[in-house]
């Protein structure tokens, strides 16, 4: 039986969707993969086809429509999503999943950042478990999307992904889980995926539209509610990467990356 349903949404993603899939390799007998196509007029069709996985569609126009549609056509135990240009380190995630106690809900990690042709730039550790829903309040987004997987009853129980968002969903639904005291599990500093930065990625081309969602979504949950508490759990986290930071400078220095992807992630 699978273990993990895997979602990829795409448009026009040729350019990248390969070295995505290639990251799977090594899941394909625990996963059921579904790419979720919007419309796409370049070659990420074909390869798909050439990798042998089923292709859904859906129109262009919101991202986590996609992903839910991926997500719910599975029935395996854990569920998550990876956009085209990123990557899963696939003996990673197989470890988690063995790892993960029976009431673990959520299994988030470490995150490594590469830049548009593949290379290295840095690596970055969310909040620990206890911080998030605090930093979430304040209006921080204490962790990432890339390789977290979710149970797939608590993905039902909260409905999936909300759709009114365009581009905040993933951290709407962390916030709802959190506040339906739902597990949460760390696993560690290893890293369990790559998130891509590139220019023509929507964190880039639409980042002052996401800032707006976002601070939209945090009023939704009860609007900003710093604390005490809070303010020492973001210097606890900023502390947790102060490695990160060293090597982002230096990485960015030595390969010569623009300065937009040279920025901290520990920000509103």
């Amino acid at each position: 039986m699978h273990r993990i349903t895997i979602a990829i949404p795409a448009l026009n993603a040729a350019a990248t969707i390969g070295a995505t899939l290639e990251s799977l390799r090594a899941l394909r007998e625990h996963a059921e993969i579904f790419i979720v196509d919007s419309d796409s007029t370049d070659g990420t069709l074909d390869i798909a086809k050439a990798a042998n996985l089923p292709v859904l569609h859906v129109p262009a126009g919101n991202l986590y429509a996609a992903v839910n549609e991926g997500l719910f056509a599975g029935n395996a135990e854990w569920v998550t999503y990876i956009n085209a240009d990123d990557l899963l380190y696939a003996e990673s995630i197989q470890q988690r999943m063995l790892d993960a106690s029976n009431d673990s809900e959520i299994l988030y990690g470490s995150v490594d950042f590469i830049d548009g042709d593949g290379r290295f730039l840095r690596s970055w550790r969310p909040a620990r478990e206890a911080a998030l829903l605090p930093l979430y309040q304040s209006g921080f987004s204490p962790m990432l999307q890339q390789g977290t997987l979710i149970r797939r009853e608590l993905f039902q129980e909260l409905g999936g992904f909300s759709t009114k968002y365009r581009y905040v969903a993933d951290a709407d639904f962390w916030f709802r889980a959190l506040e339906a005291d739902a597990r949460f599990r760390y696993g560690g500093p290893a890293t369990v995926a790559a998130f891509r930065l590139h220019g023509a990625q929507i964190t880039q081309q639409k980042k002052v539209a996401m800032e707006a969602e976002h601070q939209a979504m945090v009023e939704e949950h009860g609007g900003i509610r710093s604390s005490l508490t809070a303010r020492a759990e973001f210097w606890r986290w900023r502390w947790r990467n102060a490695g990160s930071y060293l090597e982002r400078w230096h990485r960015a220095h030595r390969i010569g990356a623009k300065r937009v992807f040279c920025g901290s992630y520990d920000l509103p």
